[in-house]
This record gives structure tokens, sequence and C-alpha cells, in this order.
């Protein structure tokens, strides 16, 4: 009998058939799954920690501030105001758009060389009223750091909390101590965060052509070995970029705040009105594969909320800073300035995160 009509041969080829179907389709199901995951899970920076369960404190405590250092009268805790009023319900009735939910809190951090979070933003992201809000957080406001008794750590500069965090607990787990600070201390929950590594951010401005600023007077950095900046219109590179955003012996840190609020309103207004959709998420894509930013955002919520972006207007996102007379402006015993921020302070947060935004002459459209 030929050895080709043997029964075993004739299994052999059968498996061997089978295989070179088999093989395929294995690798298919895997690079779907892994394209599922990619698309739906966070896989450019470590999930946030569970937030919302830790006790908040009745008022801010400054125990390792000397006495003097103090302000004499800190008011008891506000209460929360609730996220839905009779002004928004009609709103809440109606659907998101983008594939998004009704809306998101997004930590928005620009990290240092030092580990400090130079830059400190709360985003809230409505898909259904299709509007954006960024409420800048001043760098120094000293407050309880949560999570790290055991190591020392009690209280600080709300800009020191992720460099802490990265110290003792490892790296990449800054962000949450970060995250788990704000909720404990201002009742607010992060739902995702985006963080840029300021030694990248040249590198990310540079990408989109560079940003045109105009400026009402000039702005001088020279103190700090920086550039002068003359009243008008400045094309700023990415490195220039960073240097006007850093810039703070001059004047005060509000208008520090202010000319970082300036760059990213022209980057994001640049983006939007010269990117697709498809281009902002394949930037983003990008950029996260660099390792210029990390994020939890998975990308089915990046292409959202870059869908969402592409879709407004000037009007509908708005820049907001925290109102002077909601801290109270002191030193510690090192000479270090600090913010103390009042319990009124929490109650202005969670309202403009909750979609509620109060009166205020620190607000500014794009």
């Amino acid at each position: 009998m030929d050895e080709s009509d043997s029964p075993v041969r004739s299994s052999i080829e059968e498996k061997k058939s089978y295989l070179k179907w088999l093989i395929p389709l294995i690798i298919m199901v895997v690079l779907i799954a892994c394209g599922i995951f990619v698309w739906s899970g966070s896989v450019f920076g470590k999930d946030l920690p569970e937030t919302g369960k830790g006790e908040k404190p009745a008022y801010l405590l400054l125990e390792t501030l000397p006495p003097n250092a103090i302000p004499t009268t800190i008011g008891t805790a506000a209460p929360a105001i609730p996220s839905q009023t009779a002004a928004n319900l009609t709103a809440v009735q109606a659907e998101p758009v983008c594939g998004g939910p009704d809306h998101l809190v997004i930590l928005a951090l620009g990290v240092d060389e030092n580990a400090q979070t130079d830059v400190l933003r709360l985003v809230r992201a409505d898909f259904i009223e299709q509007k954006v809000t960024v409420l800048s957080i001043p760098r120094d406001f000293w407050l309880p750091i949560s999570g790290l008794g055991e190591y020392g750590v009690s209280d600080g500069r709300i800009n020191a909390a992720y460099g802490y965090g990265e110290h003792y607990t490892g790296r990449g787990t800054g962000v949450g101590v970060l995250a788990t600070t704000i909720d404990d201390n201002f009742g607010v929950e992060i739902d995702h965060y985006g963080l840029v590594y300021l030694t990248n951010f040249a590198t990310l401005i540079d990408r989109i052509g560079g940003v045109d600023i105009v400026l009402e007077q000039p702005v001088d950095g020279t103190a700090s070995d920086l550039p002068y900046f003359p009243a008008g219109t400045n094309h700023l590179t990415g490195q220039k970029a960073l240097e006007f955003s850093r810039i703070r012996e001059s004047d005060t840190d509000d208008f520090r705040i202010d000319r970082q609020t300036m760059v990213v309103k022209e980057a994001l207004k640049k983006m939007r009105d010269t990117l697709s959709v498809t281009e902002l998420v394949k930037l983003a894509g990008q950029f996260m594969l660099e390792q210029s930013v990390s994020t939890d955002i998975p990308m089915n919520t990046i292409y959202s909320l870059a869908c969402l972006g592409k879709g407004l207007d000037g009007d509908n996102i708005l820049y907001l800073n925290i109102p002077p007379d909601l801290y109270t402006a002191t030193t510690t015993n090192l000479g270090g300035n600090i913010r103390i921020p009042s319990p009124e302070a929490a109650a202005y947060i969670q309202s403009v995160m909750n979609g509620i935004i109060p009166p205020s002459e620190d607000s500014q459209s794009n």
C-alpha cells in the first residue's frame, strides 16, 4: 500500500490543514482582544485608586506650621453643593454627544523635573451641555496630604503631593496620592487624569507648529534667567512656550497661572481649528506611546473627548481661577509663601465640578 494512502499520514495531513487555519484564527482573536483592551482600557498609565471613601476633615488642619503662620479664624466646612438643581434638570435629561458619559472630571497635570505639579487643573467635560470648564488650582495651596502618615508626611503644598507619592509609595502612584488628597480636602472625585511631563512639553507644542500669544504688557523673565517677551504678538516655539509658562519672579503666581492658561488656550484652539477628530486621536496616541504623556483615559474616551472638543466654540470653553477671597496668603516659619484655602473654597470647587458656575470676576472664555 502507498505510504501516502496510509491512515497515519492522512491524519497528519488533516492536522496540518486544521492548524493552518487555527493558528491565524488564534492570532486574529488575540489581536482583536488587544485592540479592545487598548480601545477601552487604561494602558498608558496606572488606574486611579477609588476615591470618595475617605473621611473628610471638618476643616483644614495645619499642625505642622508654626502658630504665627496659621490664620486665627478657619471656619467649619461648608456643605457640599448638590450636583443637580432645578436650573439644570432639563439639560440632564438630554442625551450625551460623541458617545461619552454625562460628564467627566479630569485631573490635568504638568509635572516638572522635581516631580512637582507645576501645572494643576481640574477639568469638567460636559457631554450633555457640550462645554468644558477648566479650573486652576494654586500650586501653593497648603493642606493635609492623604495616605502618607506612616512616612511622616501629614500636610504640605498641593503641588508636592504627587512627588511625595512617587517617592514613598512607588513610581506611578503619585497621581493617586494627589487625586485622593483633592477628594479628601475638597470633596471632588476624579474620573481620569492626564499628565504631561514638562521636559517633553516643548516637543508637544512644536508638534502643532507653536502658538501665538498676544500680550497687552511685556513680560520680563530675565530675573530668573528666562526670556523677555515684548507687548504685542509673540510666536512661541515649544521651548519659548515652556519658558513663558514658568516665569514667576517678576510678579505673582496668579499671573503665572494666567500665562500657563494663555498657552493652553492657544494650543487647544490651534488643535481644534486645524486637526480632525481622527488626527487629534492619532496625536494623543503618539504622545502616549512616546511617554510624553501618562493617562488612565482609554482610547475610546479620548475619541469622545476629541469629538467633543472639535465641536466646541470659544463660548463653550471656560477658564476659571479660585477667587482670592477663598484663601489666605501667609508664610511658613521658613519663609515659604503658601495659601490656606477656606472651607468655602471646597464648596466653590465642588460647584464648578458639578457644572454650576458661581459668579466670579476671575473667569474667561476661550
